[in-house]
């Protein structure tokens, strides 16, 4: 058997995760690795290790064309035995032992029922699982019973921008690390970001609630020759040596922003959905040989493009959706020879209402503004300095700009979450507090309150309010009738200790497995479970 390439250790670490979790019983787990860790990789070695003990075959499911021969190649690269082989548009390659199938394609029937015989499903980019499309090939293929495919997924980010549960089909992440952990360890690269300044109320764009702005609004409200001489000059002033990418809201926007590029001497080039194949290859050939300087998208290279020589972004599509922003940042953040860190320029528009994603969001460390530090300098601020001085310390950056970047629940006493359909709660004994958009007022917000684990008995007890103040109410309340149980000083202090009994008897009850979780942690997963299912099927 030949093998061409080296597993990191953390990549053999997350096998044996994986592995163990299934051999467990479990039947649908998840990886969340951030882009340029090698998920790819550590997927193409687990292939290798099922098809060491199990006859049955593989079904790799990616959600775009070119991520087909990716696939393949690294499945190869891992393994040169290994019999690889694609179902896409004319081909249909459904004797091979390990195929690798574009989920558009799958979508037909007629295809699906031609793949017989399968063990394991991959899911690549798995925060997309919860589309009628995949779930309908997770079930054809029998991962969500006791007897069919087991399933595993990969992913950078196990989030979504709308209100779709994850929980509904992944048991278990069975192994993360974030963006911090990977800068640490020197496999991604540092970065840091500047701040483009733009007039704009980015409210207008805000149809969406909880989910993210309208990339349509957004295009109108950035489709200004303001927005595209203001990039412009950003990467004149911060960016004029490095090779980008671009993200813009929509197709016209694209080519808006890449023509302003280019008349001012950086060659850009576009990608849209629409564009062929072999002429992106085209284009990502031009970028690495120096020839393009800036590649501009309309949203398609969020995931699985790998152009690790780019060192600078441009988010010219600013969004609430963390999950989107780290997509959109790991595309830059993977080491190349001679490229000493990457640069973010935010398209930041003036708004009061929403907080935007933020290189801040990248990582479970509490970081307060940035200014001018990277990413690295600032987790290291935080461990130095005294944390709630550090997390109240203002940004300078977004003071000149005029917009608040305020973590509005982190700044309250009690312990918010979120649960998977997107709704922010607060759970104190028997009692929990909510938000929901309050559809009367569009941006403005219900505070709802419950009396009972039921959800009986409440209601809501505010409508109309701003994101800030219905925050503060559900804290006060929190204060005056959960003191102890809602505070973030009791979910501190439950950190490291093992749960009672009770708890984890309770936790199987909802078809949790208590594992090794410590007391904080099983005490969130009950919480986001229970809210998920209460708030998530009952709310208005």
């Amino acid at each position: 058997m030949t093998t061409v390439l080296q597993d990191r250790g953390y990549q053999t670490e997350c096998n044996d995760a994986v592995w163990n979790d299934l051999r467990g019983g479990l039947r649908r787990v998840a990886v969340v690795l951030p882009t340029g860790m090698g998920k790819t990789v550590i997927l193409s070695r687990f292939v290798q290790r099922y098809r060491s003990v199990s006859p049955l075959r593989v079904v790799i499911l990616v959600h775009r064309d070119e991520l087909v021969s990716q696939t393949v190649d690294k499945l190869l690269s891992v393994d040169r035995t290994l019999d690889v082989g694609v179902v896409k548009a004319a081909r249909n390659d459904v004797a091979a032992q390990v195929i690798v199938a574009s989920i558009q394609t799958l979508a037909s029937s007629r295809r699906l029922w031609q793949l017989a015989s399968v063990g394991l499903v991959i899911v690549d980019e798995c925060h997309h699982a919860p589309s009628k499309t995949y779930m309908d090939v997770l079930e054809h293929f029998g991962c969500f019973t006791s007897t069919g495919a087991v399933a595993v997924g990969f992913t950078a980010t196990m989030t979504r921008a709308d209100s779709k549960g994850l929980g509904d089909v992944w048991e278990k992440v069975s192994y993360t690390k974030d963006i911090e952990w990977g800068i640490r360890h020197k496999f991604l690269c540092d970065v840091r970001a500047k701040a483009i300044k733009v007039d704009v109320d980015l409210s207008g764009a805000d149809r969406l609630g909880l989910k993210d702005y309208s990339a349509e609004d957004l295009g109108k409200l950035l489709g200004t020759e303001q927005t595209a001489d203001a990039i412009v000059s950003a990467y004149q002033d911060y960016a004029p040596d490095r090779s980008g990418i671009l993200f813009a809201p929509t197709v016209a926007t694209t080519w808006q922003f890449a023509e302003a590029l280019s008349t001012a001497g950086f060659s850009a080039e576009v990608v849209t959905g629409k564009t062929p194949l072999a002429e992106r290859r085209d284009i990502y050939a031009r970028s690495r040989a120096g020839d393009t300087r800036v590649i501009c998208n309309a949203m398609v290279l969020t995931e699985g493009f790998d152009a690790p020589w780019i060192s600078c972004g441009v988010i010219a599509r600013p969004t609430k959706h963390v999950g989107l922003y780290m997509q959109m940042t790991g595309r830059i953040l993977r080491p190349w020879p001679g490229k000493a860190d990457a640069l973010l320029l935010d398209v930041a528009g003036v708004t009061r209402r929403h907080r935007l994603a933020s290189l801040a969001d990248l990582s479970k460390t509490r970081i307060g503004g940035l200014g001018d530090l990277s990413l690295m300098e600032a987790f290291e601020g935080a461990e130095s300095a005294e944390a709630d001085e550090f997390l109240e310390s203002d940004d300078p950056l977004d003071a000149e700009l005029g917009w608040e970047d305020v973590d509005v629940f982190g700044r309250t006493s009690v312990t918010w979450r979120t649960t998977y359909g997107g709704t922010p709660f607060v759970r104190g004994g028997t009692f929990m507090w909510f938000l929901i958009p309050d559809p009367a007022v569009p941006g403005l917000w219900k505070v709802g309150e419950s009396r009972s684990k039921y959800l009986h008995g409440g209601g809501y007890i505010a409508q109309g309010v701003e994101l800030e103040q219905a925050a503060e109410l559900v804290a006060a309340r929190a204060e005056e009738l959960e003191p102890k149980l809602a505070s973030k000083k009791f979910d501190k202090s439950n950190q490291g200790r093992p749960p009672p009994q009770q708890m984890k008897r309770f936790a199987r009850t909802l078809g949790i497995d208590p594992g090794f979780l410590d007391h904080a942690s099983l005490a969130a997963r009950i919480d986001l479970v229970f809210a998920s299912h209460l708030l998530d099927n009952k709310r208005h």
